[in-house]
C-alpha cells in the first residue's frame, strides 16, 4: 500500500518541479524579450533573466533525468530513500 503512495508523492514532486522550471524559463525569456522589444539596456535585469532561464533549464533537465526512473519501491528502496533524505522519527 505504501509503495503506490510513495510513487504518487515522488511523481507530484517532479510535476511541481516541472511547473516551476517551466515558469522560470518562460519568465526569464519574457524579460529578455521585453528588453529586446523596448531596446532597453539593463545589465541587472538581463543577467537576472539569464540566470532564471539557466536554472529553469537545469531543473527541466533534472526532471527529464528522474522521470523515467520512477518505479514502485519495495521496503529496501523506501529505506534507502528515507536515509537519503535524512528523515528522523518524531
Amino acid at each position: 500500500m505504501f509503495a503506490d503512495t510513495l510513487l504518487d508523492l515522488e511523481r507530484s514532486h517532479l510535476l511541481a518541479l516541472l511547473l516551476w522550471a517551466g515558469a522560470s524559463v518562460l519568465t526569464g525569456t519574457g524579460i529578455l524579450a521585453m528588453l529586446a522589444i523596448r531596446r532597453a539596456t539593463s545589465p541587472l535585469l538581463s543577467r537576472f533573466a539569464l540566470v532564471t532561464v539557466a536554472w529553469g533549464a537545469a531543473e527541466l533537465i533534472a526532471v527529464a533525468v528522474q522521470w523515467p526512473s520512477l518505479t514502485l519501491r519495495d521496503l529496501a528502496g523506501a529505506t534507502r530513500l528515507d536515509r537519503l533524505l535524512g528523515s528522523r522519527p518524531a
